[in-house]
């Protein structure tokens, strides 16, 4: 008896998930739409740049993420700066990532998510610049490093321009198929 109901769920869960694969999953867009959410969720976990100051004898490393600046100092680890504004576009870009995936059925709206994800990428990869030119020009720099968050935001803007050239091409392929009946 266990054994029917077991195989009977396991077929109901086996098509349900075939279903959701045959809707989104097949389509390239979803998963390049699925990369840049990912990278995006990464990026809040990741350093951006390390800069490595001396100044009266007494070194000083901050590390420039997402979420602000953190300085250690002795390894004393303090919060220089939260940068709530590039939290908020982040947060955009991720969520506005998914809700383009769950669009798959209106094209025209996610081909205009894409290019409002876009910009909102540029925003925030603008916003990085700003606060690493900032930490540039300070006393005291010795060196700098650029970490792998840095290239994170290029990825996820390449990401997302490829799955809206997707999009582009299966609603011209949708209007020659209406075009022929």
């Amino acid at each position: 008896m266990n054994q029917q109901i077991n195989n009977g769920l396991e077929n109901y869960i086996f098509l349900y998930l075939r279903k959701f694969k045959n809707d989104m999953i097949q389509r390239v867009q979803t998963l390049y739409l699925l990369v840049a959410a990912i990278l995006g969720v990464v990026l809040f976990f990741v350093g951006i740049a390390q800069f490595n100051y001396i100044e009266y004898e007494k070194s000083r490393i901050i590390v420039l993420s997402l979420l602000g600046r953190n300085q250690t100092d002795f390894n004393q680890i303090s919060v220089l700066e939260e940068n709530f504004v590039t939290i908020g576009v982040n947060a955009f870009v991720i969520f506005d990532c998914i809700a383009a995936i769950f669009l798959f059925k209106n094209r025209k709206t996610q081909i205009m998510l894409c290019k409002f994800i876009s910009l909102a990428i540029l925003v925030l990869t603008g916003l990085l610049a700003f606060s690493i030119y900032g930490l540039l020009n300070t006393q005291g720099l010795v060196s700098r490093e650029f970490l792998s968050g840095s290239i994170f935001p290029l990825v996820m803007l390449i990401l997302v321009n490829l799955a809206a050239r997707s999009i582009n091409k299966d609603e011209n392929l949708v209007r020659s198929a209406d075009r022929i009946r």
